[in-house]
C-alpha cells in the first residue's frame, strides 16, 4: 500500500466517524470508495467529491456537476453528458452517499448491518452493481486486502471478537504460539492436535508454533483488551493484537 493510499482510506474513515449516526459499516463504505472513485483519482471524486458516481436527481438536495459518461442505451453504450451529485468536502460526500442509502427502500437491509462480507454481498444484490462478482471484489478486494474491517471496530460498530464466527476457516497471516488460554502458557508441540503437528514447528522450549498459512477452525473468539483470541482445536491463538491483523 502507498501512502497515497493510506492516506486517502483514513480520510475516508475519518469522514465515516463523523457521519457514523447513518448506521452503514465504515468498511463497505471505503471499500465502495476506493473501487467506484480508483482511490480518489476520477475526476467526480478528486473534484467534486463524490466518490461513488452518484448520479444528481432534483430531489437529492445538492448542486450538480454535468459530466462526459457512457450510457447503456438498450443495445450499446453511448457517450453522452450526465448530471452528478457535486459536493465541496469529502466529508460532505460520505455524508451524501449515507443519504443516497437511506432514501432508496432497496438498501434499507444495509442500515445496521454488522458483518462487512454479507453488506458487501448486499450492495451487489440490491441493484448497485450488475456485477456478479461486484460484492465478493469489495470484501476479498479491498475489504481484507487493506484490512478495513479495523475501522468497524474502533468506531464501534461491531466488538473485535465479532470479526471471527464459530465455524469458520481462517488463515494464519504468521507463525504464531498456541497457547493453553487467552494470554497463557504456551501449549508443547506433542499437546497439538495431528493436524496441528503436521502445520507447526516447536522451539527449543518444545512450544509448538502454527505456520503461516496454517488453516484453522474457529470454535470461540474472544476480546481482552486491545486484542481478539480465538479458540482453535489445538488451543488459544492470537488473531488481532493492536489493529494488527495476524489472522484472516
Amino acid at each position: 500500500m502507498t501512502n497515497k493510499q493510506l492516506n486517502f482510506i483514513n480520510n475516508i474513515a475519518s469522514a465515516c466517524k463523523v457521519n457514523e449516526h447513518y448506521n452503514i459499516l465504515p468498511s463497505l463504505t471505503i471499500a465502495q470508495a476506493i473501487k467506484e472513485s480508483n482511490w480518489g483519482k476520477s475526476t467526480l471524486s478528486s473534484k467534486y467529491f463524490n466518490f461513488f458516481g452518484m448520479k444528481w436527481t432534483p430531489t437529492c438536495g445538492c448542486e450538480y456537476v454535468e459530466l462526459p459518461t457512457k450510457e447503456w442505451n438498450g443495445f450499446t453504450y453511448i457517450n453522452c453528458k450526465a448530471r452528478f451529485r457535486r459536493y465541496y468536502s469529502m466529508t460532505e460526500g460520505i455524508k451524501g452517499y449515507y443519504k443516497f442509502i437511506h432514501s432508496y427502500k432497496r438498501y434499507s437491509n444495509l442500515i445496521g448491518e454488522k458483518n462487512s462480507e454479507k453488506a458487501c454481498l448486499l450492495i451487489q444484490l440490491d441493484g448497485w452493481s450488475t456485477s456478479p462478482t461486484y460484492g465478493k471484489s469489495l470484501y476479498n478486494d479491498y475489504v481484507l486486502k487493506y484490512n478495513l474491517l479495523k475501522f468497524d471496530c474502533e468506531y464501534n460498530y461491531v466488538p473485535f471478537s465479532f470479526l471471527f464466527t464459530v465455524g469458520n476457516v481462517y488463515e494464519l497471516q504468521v507463525n504464531l504460539y498456541v497457547r493453553q488460554s487467552p494470554k497463557g502458557e504456551a501449549v508443547k508441540f506433542e499437546c497439538l492436535t495431528e493436524n496441528g503437528k503436521a502445520n507447526a514447528k516447536f522451539d527449543e522450549y518444545g512450544n509448538g508454533i502454527l505456520l503461516k498459512g496454517t488453516r484453522v477452525t474457529c470454535k470461540e473468539s474472544i476480546a481482552i483488551d486491545n486484542q481478539v483470541w480465538i479458540k482453535i482445536p489445538s488451543g488459544w491463538i492470537c488473531a488481532i493484537n493492536d489493529g494488527k491483523n495476524y489472522v484472516i
